[in-house]
């Protein structure tokens, strides 16, 4: 069972995921999707964690006006992972307004990303502990 996980680095970090036979490390989109269909977790947690995708999805990205696109497609790869769970369809709600309304673009869109990435973790902890 996935009991927490943390961001590890920058923009081009990774995930690190503690669970019960110890932790490891996803730095790819489709690895988290797999591992979060196929491990229990906390729904709200897991709603917050596959958050992180948006992140992973545009790692590496050298052309900035890319960015806003793999964004977008990005939400309905994550929502794949549980079409039941009211937890991720809110957050995927959220951050897709989130994208639409920011206006950066290229790093600085990334960047602002992990960080309301960081920010919606933070909270559902913190709401999961009231």
């Amino acid at each position: 069972m996935i009991s927490a996980a943390q961001w590890s680095g920058d923009m081009d970090g990774r995930l690190v995921v503690d669970h019960e036979d110890g932790n490891f490390e996803i730095d790819r989109p489709g690895d988290l999707v797999f591992r979060m269909m196929n491990e229990e977790c906390d729904s709200q947690l897991q709603a917050a964690l596959l958050m992180y995708g948006y992140c992973l999805a545009t790692q590496g990205m050298h052309l900035p006006h890319l960015v806003r696109s793999v964004l977008r497609k990005t939400g309905p790869f994550v929502r794949s992972v549980s079409m039941d769970s009211m937890h991720l369809y809110r957050a995927i709600e959220h951050f897709d307004k989130f994208v639409g309304d920011c206006p950066e673009e290229g790093d600085e869109l990334r960047g602002r990303v992990l960080q309301e990435v960081t920010r919606y973790h933070l909270q559902s902890l913190s709401s999961n502990a009231s």
